[in-house]
């Protein structure tokens, strides 16, 4: 079974998690796995943040996916392309960005 996490923009766009986790223990955690599609302008960023405004798990979620964004395109390991993130959603929140080799390229 495969589960996706959507959130439809009010321009009709959405926002998909390609998978999941959840961590259950001590300090649970929502772990949604995000892919970069298309890189956006600082504009956009600014509207889609206005947009969601007071939502404060989706704005950090946006935020994150922002940064690595701009990290994917800036950060060469070699060989290694990127592949994705990890947003660890709980006490302590994390990204984590995912280099590898694409096999589809290769």
């Amino acid at each position: 079974m495969i589960f996706m996490i959507t959130y439809r923009f009010s321009n009709g766009r959405d926002l998909k998690s390609n998978a999941f986790e959840i961590e259950v223990g001590i300090s649970p955690k929502f772990i949604p796995h995000f892919m970069v599609h298309k890189h956006i302008s600082d504009e956009d960023k600014r509207r889609i943040l206005d947009e969601v405004k007071g939502q404060r798990i989706l704005t950090m979620i946006l935020e994150a996916l922002f940064k690595a964004s701009y990290l994917s395109e800036h950060v060469k390991l070699g060989t290694l392309d990127f592949l994705g993130m990890e947003i660890h959603v709980g006490a302590i929140p994390t990204v984590r960005l995912l280099f590898g080799q694409d096999v589809k390229e290769h």
